[in-house]
Order: C-alpha cells, then sequence, then structure tokens
C-alpha cells in the first residue's frame, strides 16, 4: 500500500459514514494487491510502467522505453512461449491448408456471418439488434462475449489477400469492449449474460491470444494495435483474478483460470502475473482434485464437458511445459487418467456414447473422441491412445501443437485396447463389453448423480445405450442449447429407461437465469448401486432410483449381459396402487409379434430384437426430428416385472423367429429348464447346463433342492457335479439348500442356510445320478 492511499484510507476513517468504503478499499489492495486494474485498460503508452524491473532495466535507453521497443520485445517473446513460432507462420498456414483443405470455407461462413449481424463498433449491452435490424438475444451475446467467429474473421484475412478490413475489424470491435468497460455500458454478471464473467472471459482471452499471434507478423496490425491488445489481456487477467478468489464448482471457472494461466505464462514481463500464475494454478489443481473423480471421469458427467476439460488443462500443461515452468507429477496423472476413461468408455468402432449434455452435434448418436485422444497420444506417447489417433489433429487445434509434435503424427505406434467391462463407481456408469472387434457387443449403464453441480444431468437414471453389428441399437441424442426441444431431449422420453403413468423422471425444469437457452431440473432421480458384478459367464447390474416415490412405486433395474450374446433387462415395479408401467425404447422399431416382439434392422442386414419374457399390454412408437420410440406398457397392476432380452443379431437369418411360440435364441430357450421350479409365475431361460430363472421360490433336480424366503431370480450352472448358483435379484434372500455338500458362498464354507446379496456366488455339490 503507498502513502497516498495510507492517507486517504486515515481520512475516510475519520468519517463514520465512509468506514464500509474504507474497509473494502483496504480488502482490495491488501487482499488482491494488484497494481494492473481490472475495471480499465492501460493505455499502450502506460505499459512500460507496469513491467517487472529486470525488463524495464533491459528494455530502458535514454531513460525511457519507446513503444517500438516494447512491441518488439513482446514480438519475440511470443515467438518463444507460444504454442508454435509466429515466425514460421506462412509455412505452417500452408501446411494448415493442405490438412483441412475445408477449413477455408467454413471460415468464410462464419466470418461473414458474425460481420454481417455485428459491426465492429458493436454494443455489448441488451437489447440492441443486429445490423439487419432483429434483435440480439441472451444466447448471441453470450457468444459475442466468447468472440468464437472472431477467429474465423482472423483466418478470413489470410484467405482475402491479406484486406487490412479485418484486423481493423478485430481490433475496432476489442476496442469497442474497451470503451463498454470505461462507460459500464456491457452485461454484467449478475444480470446471466455477463461479458466478463469467468468462463466468457476466459474463452475471448482464449481466442484473442491465437488471433495476435496470427497477426503478429502483419504490417498492419502495428505496434500500438499489438500493445492495445496485451493491455485488454492485462485487464482480462486482472479481472479473471480478482474475480476468482475462492473455488467455484464447474467448467466455468476452470476455462476462465487456464486462460489466466495462459496470460500469465505468456506476458510474465508484467507486474502481477506471478500471483495470478500461482492462484490460476492453485484453483486449477483444486478442480482436478475435486471434479476429476477418483475413476478418471469429469464430474458432470458428460463427454463434451469432459473433454472440455482436457483441453483446459492442455493448454497450462503444455504452455508450462514450452517455458520450462515445473509442474507437480499430478497434473500429467489426472491428465492421463481423462484420457483413458475416453478409452474405457469407447464403442468398438471407436467412437463413444452420448452422455448428458453432449452438444457438439445435436441429434448425433455418437461422440467422436478421436480428436481428443490424439492429443492424449501426442502429450503420452500412449500406444493405446494411438488406436484412436488420427494423422492430423482437429483443426481448432492445430494452432496449440510445437512443429515436433505435428511431425510425431507420420508414425503413431498403435494398440488394441485390453479393456473389458468394467466400472466408474464413482461417476456412475457401467460398461459390458464383449471386446474391440467391429461387430463385438457393448452397452453402458448410466447410474451416477453429481450431488456438486448436476446442471449437465439428462434424465436418464438408469438408461442404457448399446452397439453391436457396428451400429448403435439402443441411441442416447446430442443436444443443443438454444434449440426449442432442448428439454425435451433432455428428460426421458427419449432415453432407454423405464417410466410410470406419465412421470417423466426430469422434474421441475428451469431455465438459466440468462436466458440463453440452456436449463437444468431441481428434482432428478437418485440412484443407488446395488450390485455390480462380472465374470465370465455374465455381467451383473443392479441398480435402483427413487424417481417414482412420488407416487407410491419402488423401482428396480437389472440389467444381465450374457456374454457375448444378449443382454437380458429387468425392470421392477412394486406399488399399493395400480400403474401403467412402461418401457422406452430408442430407435426404429416395428412390431413383430403383437407387444412380445419389436425390432430394428440397418442398411448393412443387422440389426436388435426386443423380446418379451412376460406378457404386456401394448407397444406404440412415436417420434420427433427424425428419432423414434416404443413404449412397452403393462397396464392396470400394482406389481409388475418387464423381463426384456435385448438381442442383436448379424443378418436375417439369426432374427427371433416372430411366428415361433418357443423361439431359438441361440441355443437358449424360454421355459424349457431341466431343473423344477415353483414360485410367483417363474420364468426360466436355459441352454445346456445353465439356465436364468426369474421369480423362483423352489428349484429341485434330483435329490438336491433350494428354497428362497421370498421369489428371487438366480443363474445356475451345472460344472461336472458343482451347481454354480448366482444371486442376480434386487434384494437379499435367505436360502436353505437340501442335498448338496461342500458348500462354499464366495468362497467361504456353510452348511446348509445362508444369506446372499445380490451378486453372490454359492457352489454346491451335488449328485446328479
Amino acid at each position: 500500500m503507498n502513502n497516498k492511499t495510507l492517507i486517504k484510507s486515515n481520512l475516510l476513517l475519520r468519517h463514520p459514514g465512509t468506514i464500509i468504503f474504507a474497509f473494502f478499499l483496504l480488502l482490495t489492495v491488501s487482499v488482491i494487491g494488484q497494481e494492473i486494474p481490472s475495471n480499465k485498460v492501460l493505455k499502450p503508452s502506460e505499459l512500460a510502467s507496469f513491467l517487472n524491473e529486470d525488463v524495464k532495466n533491459l528494455l530502458t535507453e535514454n531513460s525511457s522505453i519507446t513503444q517500438e521497443s516494447l512491441a518488439s520485445y513482446l514480438r519475440d517473446k511470443f515467438s518463444e512461449r507460444y504454442y508454435y513460432d509466429w515466425k514460421n507462420f506462412e509455412a505452417r498456414f500452408a501446411l494448415y491448408n493442405q490438412l483441412y483443405d475445408d477449413r477455408q470455407n467454413d471460415h468464410a461462413l462464419n466470418a461473414i456471418d458474425h460481420m454481417t449481424k455485428f459491426s465492429d463498433s458493436t454494443q455489448w449491452l441488451l437489447p440492441f439488434n443486429y445490423l439487419n435490424g432483429e434483435a440480439v438475444d441472451a444466447y448471441a451475446i453470450r457468444h459475442l462475449a466468447r468472440q468464437h467467429k472472431m477467429v474465423d474473421i482472423a483466418f478470413h484475412y489470410f484467405y482475402e489477400q491479406k484486406n487490412p478490413v479485418y484486423i481493423e475489424y478485430f481490433v475496432n470491435q476489442q476496442e469497442s469492449l474497451n470503451a463498454a468497460l470505461e462507460s459500464g455500458k456491457y452485461e454484467k454478471t449478475e444480470d446471466g449474460n455477463g461479458v466478463y464473467e469467468v468462463f466468457r472471459s476466459g474463452y475471448r482471452a482464449y481466442n484473442w491470444l491465437l488471433i495476435h499471434n496470427l497477426f503478429l507478423g502483419q504490417e498492419k496490425y502495428t505496434d500500438e494495435n499489438q500493445l492495445t491488445c496485451i493491455a485488454t489481456l492485462l485487464q482480462q487477467g486482472a479481472h479473471l483474478f480478482e474475480d476468482n478468489q475462492e473455488f467455484q464448482s464447474g467448467n466455468h471457472q476452470t476455462k476462465g483460470m487456464s486462460s489466466l494461466a495462459m496470460i500469465s505464462i505468456l506476458l510474465r514481463d508484467f507486474k502481477d502475473t506471478d500471483k495470478w500464475l500461482d492462484q490460476a494454478l492453485k484453483l486449477l489443481e483444486e478442480h482436478l482434485t475435486m471434479e476429476i473423480n477418483p475413476d478418471g471421469f469429469q464430474f458432470e458427467r458428460s463427454v463434451h464437458y469432459h473433454m472440455s476439460d482436457i483441453i483446459n488443462y492442455y493448454n497450462v500443461y503444455q504452455l508450462a511445459k514450452i517455458s520450462g515452468i515445473s509442474l507437480d507429477k499430478f497434473w500429467e496423472e489426472k491428465l492421463h487418467s481423462l484420457f483413458a476413461t475416453l478409452v474405457k468408455i469407447a464403442y468398438p468402432d471407436k467412437s463413444a456414447p452420448v452422455l448428458q449434455d453432449d452438444t457438439a452435434n445435436p441429434w448425433a448418436e455418437k461422440n467422436d473422441i478421436s480428436g481428443a485422444l490424439t492429443m492424449g497420444y501426442l502429450l503420452f506417447e500412449d500406444p493405446v491412445f494411438g488406436y484412436f489417433a488420427n494423422d492430423k489433429v482437429e483443426s481448432a487445434m492445430y494452432w496449440y501443437l510445437s512443429d515436433l509434435q505435428l511431425n510425431s503424427l507420420k508414425n503413431i505406434k498403435k494398440e488394441k485396447p485390453e479393456y473389458h467391462s468394467l466400472a466408474f463407481p464413482s461417476t456412475g456408469y457401467y460398461v459390458m463389453r464383449e471386446g474391440w472387434e467391429k461387430d463385438d457387443n457393448m452397452m453402458i449403464i448410466s447410474a451416477g448423480l453429481d450431488d456438486k453441480k448436476p446442471d449437465h444431468q439428462h434424465g436418464d437414471m438408469l438408461g442404457v445405450q448399446a452397439m453391436s453389428k457396428g451400429n448403435v441399437i439402443l441411441p442416447n441424442y446430442q443436444v443443443r442449447y438454444n434449440l426449442k426441444d432442448y428439454d425435451f431431449f433432455k428428460n426421458s422420453m427419449v432415453k432407454n429407461v423405464a417410466l410410470v403413468d406419465d412421470e417423466l423422471q426430469g422434474k421441475e425444469w428451469t431455465g438459466n437465469q440468462g436466458g440463453s437457452g440452456f436449463g437444468k431440473f431441481k428434482n432428478l432421480p437418485v440412484p443407488k448401486t446395488i450390485a455390480w458384478k462380472t465374470n465370465k459367464d455374465l455381467d451383473l447390474f443392479v441398480g435402483s432410483h427413487d424417481g417414482f416415490k412420488n407416487i407410491g412405486v419402488a423401482y428396480t433395474r437389472q440389467v444381465i449381459y450374457v456374454k457375448n450374446d444378449f443382454w437380458i433387462v429387468k425392470d421392477n415395479f412394486k406399488s399399493k396402487e395400480p400403474h401403467v408401467y412402461k418401457q422406452i425404447w430408442q430407435g426404429h422399431f416395428t412390431n413383430e409379434n403383437q407387444t412380445q416382439l419389436i425390432r430394428s434392422t440397418f442398411d448393412d442386414g443387422s440389426g436388435c430384437d426386443i423380446y418379451q419374457l412376460k406378457a404386456t399390454t401394448s407397444a406404440t412408437t412415436n417420434g420427433t426430428q427424425g428419432k423414434e420410440w416404443t413404449i412397452i406398457s403393462k397396464k392396470d397392476s400394482e406389481e409388475f416385472n418387464f423381463i426384456s432380452l435385448i438381442y442383436p443379431f448379424s443378418e436375417y437369418s439369426n432374427r427371433i423367429e416372430e411366428d415361433t411360440e418357443f423361439p431359438d435364441l441361440n441355443g437358449w430357450r424360454a421355459n424349457k429348464s431341466k431343473f423344477k421350479i415353483e414360485g410367483n409365475e417363474p420364468v426360466s431361460l436355459s441352454k445346456d447346463d445353465c439356465s436364468f430363472i426369474f421369480g423362483v421360490k423352489k428349484i429341485s433336480i434330483n435329490n438336491f433342492r433350494i428354497e428362497l424366503s421370498e421369489p428371487g431370480d438366480l443363474y445356475l450352472k451345472m460344472e461336472d457335479s458343482i451347481l454354480r448358483i448366482q444371486h442376480i435379484g434386487d434384494s437379499q434372500a435367505d436360502l436353505i439348500i437340501e442335498g448338496g455338500s461342500e458348500n462354499t458362498l464366495n468362497g467361504y464354507p456353510f452348511n446348509n442356510k445362508i444369506v446372499m446379496n445380490p451378486g453372490d456366488v454359492l457352489l454346491s455339490k451335488i449328485n446328479m445320478e
């Protein structure tokens, strides 16, 4: 604190009416301790005063630092510190056009779109109109604040024979924001659409750093233009630092702190940037700790936000590496886990399922993860990441890599993953996988809810997605926040879930404060994982959620993967009152045997049958936006269990025979067990010495007998004289065994009475003669 500030503070404290102001003045100076202002942009002529002393001494000639020498010095530092050397831009741009020959048109379209909507001296406070007279909405001003399409304008400059009008447009629009800051005529964060909100400000700085580096070799980008841009970035850095003293959950602060770290590393010749970098790294490490779950998944449970965080952390990690700034080993470990997670959830065709708010391509049924894993390969040279990698990075990331990294993609080492079925227990995803061949089966189950920020969570609790024979047979769909049906596509009718009556899982929809289109559900089901077990015969998931407790219905779902064959999905409803119980299945299905069998087929002749092992009431199909779903219903029931086979087939001859009462299911037969079964309308599915039995109370064969305290679900398999019994139901079961010997439960011996939990395995030696 300087002497003038102390004198002013003492004077203020003599007057009680000014105590609050004085307190905040002292708090700002002592806690924030910044010299670079956050509420105004320095003039180019003022920048030299804010240089670190060693840089001042280096650049001072005749007791002053000229703008020309400062601009030249900073250009050299960008050449050393940025992801690539701007002095080699022309050669790099030529390679860019060779690798991404479709980008010129995209850049042109986006540049023209932006420039025909907004003047170079645009307003930054709603309401105002586009140049065509139409009103600018909240969604548009948020994207104006991010300056995404200004990057396209910068590229368009080079495609348009370096027409200076595009540099002038960038310079003028940047200065229009600076003028709005000075006058106070800009959208404030507290109103919902703030242009200096941490995410939007961070994105803008990220884009402007790229543009600044693109233009550094251009004569029309004058020393004054360059220093004004530097001053603007320093003001945004000061604001990001000042406004982010404490951890705030979510990707908004992560983006802002990533950009603050970039500003701090690239402009570390200026005062304050050392404390900015310390603060940015401190908060980013808190995000890495608190928001990258122990299982490696980003806490918002979305592929989109997972990959977005990869870029946020990569940008800092790479710049620090270039500048020789040491980061804790923790950074490397967390980054590697983020990439490894993408591998673990990947479909056999190297894409990924759609999870929660994935927004890259609305209505798409898969995610492209190849670009992210190409980055992973470049960072870690892991051949498993290389299995998914391309021979070029995504065009947007091209400018964030060194020449050495780009050249390494000419010889990618590839190794097929060895992951099979696995769980993300802290995030709540469960993967059932056959393997990595193109036609292999894979299913993912969603059974998680983040307790801190479930804003991007969809109404998909205990929902499934699946791929088989190279096709997504049970899809989910990407969304976009500004589309009018965003809330519909975020809820349960377009998920592979179970429902009751007209209840959807997502309740109490609320849009965000700024009205940009984004919204969230205040009320979502809370899931509970009851069991997750995997062995050579089957994968078992059992879970519940409380989404129907408001209408007095208890619900559980069992998903069983019969290895390398098909899935069984069992939905269990229990209530004291009659309800309509439903399964929702996504896809273009047709009814092939009333309600018992529905079918979808694909252009290669493969398909998916869904076969009901218990009688249902109706099967109806609906759809929108080119998507369809079928609702299987059971009406007027207090309790009911759907038992559904998800049965992929490779060709017509392998389908389920629609006209056969007891069709052959790849050797499995319904209700043809060699065991004698008693229970509550028990259902069995048997093949050779294996049986899945549902709703069973008693099982017997020869002199061997099992009795359960309540009807339950079991998997039985005879191996020589050993009967293997796995509990595949949704609740604890008391069993009595007679006629068996050498009984064990999960490897521990017992006599003839035992309590089994879902997933437990019991072995008993029996006499089959």
